[in-house]
């Protein structure tokens, strides 16, 4: 027998303390990721026109690496997230699959965001991947309305004077 003292039973007593109590503190559940509402091509159209919102369209491709960097950061930020659902009808294109929606809005490349007003007309378009600043800057160009009455430069000129 150890006597209760000792250094090792003290421990074990300890450490069994421990267990016991997280044991019986029931985790915590995670707080999910917000996640793009993605929608159809011809479902996003109908309900871009049923909302009034304007449409922006991903083009992305399997093995393309900046559209990894938009999943992996901008799809996975909050803000961008949030963003995006409230202001947007966001459609996802898979490029090698939509060959003739690719043809149709003559994508060159992945990713790009292709962005359309309501009615379905185009307004501008983004190739490439850029950085969380300018592209929150661009949906905000689109999603606020701000393209209806300014160029996307004098946009830009007007929000970093307010800095």
């Amino acid at each position: 027998m150890f006597p209760l003292n000792s250094i090792r039973v003290k421990g074990w007593l300890v450490l069994a303390l421990a267990l016991a109590t997280a044991l019986a503190i029931p985790p915590q559940p995670r707080a999910e990721s917000p996640v793009i509402a993605w929608q159809d091509y011809e479902a996003g159209l109908d309900l871009a026109r049923e909302r009034g919102l304007p449409v922006g369209l991903y083009f992305w491709a399997r093995g393309c690496r900046p559209c990894e960097l938009y999943e992996q950061k901008a799809f996975a930020d909050p803000e961008i997230v949030a963003y995006i659902n409230s202001h947007l009808i966001p459609i996802k294109l898979d490029y090698d699959a939509e060959r003739e929606l690719v043809r149709q809005y003559r994508v060159r490349g992945t990713p790009t965001f292709y962005f359309l007003t309501p009615e379905a007309k185009a307004i501008d378009s983004l190739l490439g991947y850029v950085p969380r600043d300018h592209f929150l800057k661009v949906l905000h160009y689109i999603g606020d309305g701000v393209y209806k009455v300014s160029s996307f430069r004098e946009y830009l000129k007007q929000i970093e004077g307010e800095k």
